[in-house]
């Protein structure tokens, strides 16, 4: 076998222990989700949100975009919250400027995430 065989082989298998999400991804995608956000005290409802489910071994993670392209709220395009544990999520966004900005770990109570100075409810309209 050449060369160039051996390369890719070794390169595929590499990505395999890079990115195992694109082996074990279940992913779901829902559309008219109503979203409410507080953020730094301000409340935010939103809908016609749209929200991404990835399922990776012991990670949930929901990704909420406009499908438009518009941005969520200010100048925030999208938010994800990574369920790290059961009930407990890291949570991030993405600006208009492509900047990602953490906004820290949520808990779940039940009904919405709550962080340190925010909260992010979602529900099917």
């Amino acid at each position: 076998m050449s060369k160039f065989f051996y390369a890719i082989t070794i390169i595929s298998f590499m990505s395999l222990i890079i990115f195992p999400q694109y082996l074990f991804a279940n992913n779901n995608t829902s559309d008219n989700i109503y979203c409410e956000i507080i953020s730094c005290g301000q409340k935010y409802s939103i809908n016609n949100t749209q929200i991404v489910i990835e399922k990776n071994d012991n990670i949930i993670i929901y990704t909420l975009k406009r499908g438009n392209k518009t941005s969520l709220f200010d100048e925030v395009m999208l938010l994800t919250v990574a369920e790290v544990l059961p009930g407990v999520a890291q949570v991030y966004g993405i600006t208009k400027n492509g900047c990602n900005s953490r906004w820290g770990e949520a808990k779940f109570n039940g009904k919405c995430w709550v962080g340190s100075d925010f909260q992010i409810c979602f529900t099917k309209e």
